[in-house]
């Protein structure tokens, strides 16, 4: 009100101040009614709503460590603490992406929460120690989600189970498994595929009773496709060598049906393969690979199912510097991979399908896999622990970075 009066008198003033000049009587009576008319309708706005600062993440719901907490920001049901504060150790969202199960660790628990997207529900799946290991996997209808958990002792998988929950009522049951505690896939016919620290089985979902198994003590890296239908693993073993009549470390990749069938090797030893990754249809994955020249450079392949043959993402010259730790986007249109400049400090790039060009992420060099998420197909967040996370925009011929705050971990829409 008062500065309503001030802005009044301001323009008062001007209309006095008009006086001062040898203006016919007619004409500045015309003037001052028009001035002081047109004063009428002033408005003040707001500058503290001016000044107010528009929230990046507006719109999105978002898990971040606050004031200690974890909470959960849902675009329409606002604020759920989840827990003490800590890291995302693991995510893994539903096919129709309704819901994302999601694991964060503090310095003393782990919880694994299921949340659905659209409603903000929260239901906890389980709570443990801070070191638990977590696996989980969705049915194709996404009407269940299987999850297991574990105490790693050394490489061995301790104390454990796996759980399934059944997302239309919130029941949480066990799958009965004895010895596995991770899960890897739901098979094409419901079966699941588990391990233990020795072995790899498949198994009913209802019971756990065996239907195969497989000496899993010489597979490393094993990653399933994701719809199940294939797996792909380092076999670490002896090979005898003739030439020096001796036997010597072999690490080759295969390939084979998650079901059972003779492995087909994608590539041997002298590569070294490495950090193998399925693009989300299961028709590719990339690995990387040694370059062979006198260098320690790696390059990413790209291995198609279909045709059996790899190419490179990026193909290796003398200038190219080394390239590893591929992964494809929710999409599949873009390849994210560290890139080893020469003064050593990696770079994250970018290449998208169709773009002849790598592109390099505006993020630090120091971030990890595990830091990475997607929040569209072209969207990722970044969160680096304790330090700003940043959305990362990727078009094909531009990358953006938006900072949101310190300490958001996950980032997901709604419809």
């Amino acid at each position: 009100m008062l500065r309503s009066a001030l802005v009044s008198m301001t323009v008062f003033q001007t209309c006095l101040t008009m006086i001062r000049f040898p203006i016919p009587a007619v004409l500045l009576l015309s003037i001052l009614l028009g001035a002081c008319a047109a004063s009428e309708p002033v408005t003040v706005e707001n500058d503290d709503l001016l000044d107010a600062p528009v929230n990046p993440l507006d719109g999105y719901s978002y898990l971040q460590n606050e004031a200690g907490s974890l909470i959960m920001n849902h675009s329409a049901t606002g604020t759920t603490r989840l827990g003490d504060s800590g890291d995302m150790v693991f995510s893994s969202q539903s096919g129709d992406g309704e819901f994302v199960a999601l694991a964060t660790a503090s310095a003393t628990s782990s919880v694994l929460s299921l949340i659905g997207r659209d409603s903000g529900s929260v239901l906890q799946l389980h709570e443990g120690g801070a070191d638990l290991a977590f696996t989980g996997v969705w049915t194709s209808d996404a009407s269940r989600f299987y999850f297991g958990f574990y105490q790693p002792v050394g490489k061995q998988m301790g104390e454990g189970d796996i759980r399934y929950v059944d997302v239309a009522t919130g029941e949480i049951g066990r799958v009965g498994c004895s010895a596995s505690k991770a899960v890897l896939a739901v098979m094409a016919d419901g079966s699941l595929l588990v391990r233990n620290s020795d072995n790899l089985y498949q198994v009913t979902a209802d019971g756990c009773d065996t239907l195969r198994s497989v000496d899993a003590r010489k597979m490393y890296h094993i990653t399933v496709s994701p719809d199940g239908g294939h797996i792909a693993y380092v076999l670490r073993d002896l090979v005898y060598n003739r030439d020096s009549r001796q036997y010597e470390p072999d690490s080759t990749l295969y390939l084979e049906l998650s079901t059972g069938s003779d492995p087909v090797k994608i590539v041997g030893d002298k590569y070294a393969p490495r950090n193998m990754s399925w693009s989300p249809d299961g028709s590719e994955i990339v690995f990387d690979v040694g370059v062979q020249d006198d260098t320690s450079r790696r390059a990413i392949s790209v291995y198609t199912l279909d045709s059996g043959q790899s190419s490179y993402l990026v193909a290796p010259t003398s200038t190219t510097t080394s390239h590893s730790h591929a992964s494809f986007s929710p999409n599949g249109q873009h390849v994210v991979f560290k890139s080893a400049e020469n003064d050593g400090q990696p770079d994250w790039m970018v290449k998208t399908n169709g773009v002849q060009f790598s592109q390099v992420l505006p993020i630090d060099a120091s971030v990890e896999d595990r830091q990475w998420s997607w929040v569209t197909g072209d969207t990722a967040l970044i969160a680096p622990a304790g330090s700003e996370s940043e959305l990362i925009v990727i078009n094909a011929g531009s990358v953006a970075s938006v900072a949101v705050g310190t300490g958001v971990l996950q980032v997901w829409t709604s419809n």
